[in-house]
């Protein structure tokens, strides 16, 4: 499609798993503008915030779709996400349950990696 139209601008749309990103590493792909699907990343911030507050939490579904609304429609709204759960994962550091600081931080390293792809 390219060879018979180059003007086209090329979009590469997926979740974020590496193993797609290593596909869009390709030549043809350079130029390409490069987004991570905002449903992907929606669920991880869910898994985050279900994390740090608990799934059936008020305040969490709050900050939940706050956050959410930014990553999609805020420029620079990634950075705000990293903020928030940097701010989080800071939180917990004294908190006991080992197995939820590996989860918040799983879900931080998350959006740190994809940063670049979901403004």
């Amino acid at each position: 499609m390219l060879a018979v139209r180059p003007a086209l601008e090329v979009v590469a749309l997926a979740d974020g798993a590496e193993e797609n990103w290593r596909y869009f590493e390709r030549p043809v792909y350079d130029k390409a503008t490069k987004i991570v699907d905002h449903g992907h990343a929606s669920q991880h911030l869910r898994a985050a915030m279900a994390v740090y507050d608990g799934e059936q939490s008020v305040e969490g579904r709050a900050e939940y779709e706050r956050l959410r609304i930014l990553l999609r429609d805020q420029p620079g709204g990634a950075d705000d996400v990293i903020a928030a759960c940097a701010r989080l994962a800071r939180k917990m550091r004294g908190k006991r349950n080992k197995r939820r600081r590996t989860l918040l931080n799983a879900e931080l390293t998350y959006f740190k990696n994809q940063r670049e792809r979901l403004n």
